[in-house]
């Protein structure tokens, strides 16, 4: 006659279909693992970016200050035009409040700068202010995202005769 077959009983299966079967939930499963990792990840790396950006903006409107210095440094006085050298930082940085933005001098052979240099300026950004930071702490799972602010930025510039 013929080679008699084996059915499988109904609710159950056989073979490779039976492999796909069980199979079947498990990337769901992964899935479900896995994206809570990934999205702790992503805003980590968010968070760090924006904190550089930031660091670079202190850096810049610092350097943009210093360079101010410089050509508006008198010679017979060694003085600076320390008003215009805070709008400048303070223009450099308008999207921070002025309240979280410090600007400090230092005088000839700043410890800083070095022996040649006539002055330095230092910034610093207290990022604990209200609008400095874009991202607020949240709790995931025990764990802070983004972790504790640091509470500042501090940038150093200095400056002396052309």
């Amino acid at each position: 006659m013929g080679i008699a077959r084996h059915r499988p009983l109904p609710g159950t299966c056989a073979g490779q279909q039976c492999l796909f079967h069980r199979q079947q939930g498990a990337s769901l499963v992964e899935f479900a693992v896995v994206l809570p990792l990934l999205l702790l990840l992503l805003v980590g790396v968010v968070y760090y970016g924006y904190a550089f950006v930031l660091k670079t903006a202190l850096e810049r409107a610092t350097g943009n200050a210093a360079q101010l210095a410089t050509q508006t440094l008198d010679p017979s006085t060694g003085g600076i035009d320390e008003s215009a050298v805070r709008a400048v930082v303070l223009s450099s940085l308008e999207w921070a409040p002025p309240q979280a933005i410090t600007v400090g001098f230092s005088g000839p052979g700043a410890a800083e700068c070095g022996a040649g240099a006539a002055g330095g300026i230092r910034v610093s950004l207290d990022t604990r202010s209200p609008g400095v930071m874009a991202f607020q702490s949240v709790e995931f799972l025990g764990v802070v995202v983004p972790p504790t602010n640091p509470g500042g930025m501090i940038a150093e510039a200095c400056y002396g005769y052309p």
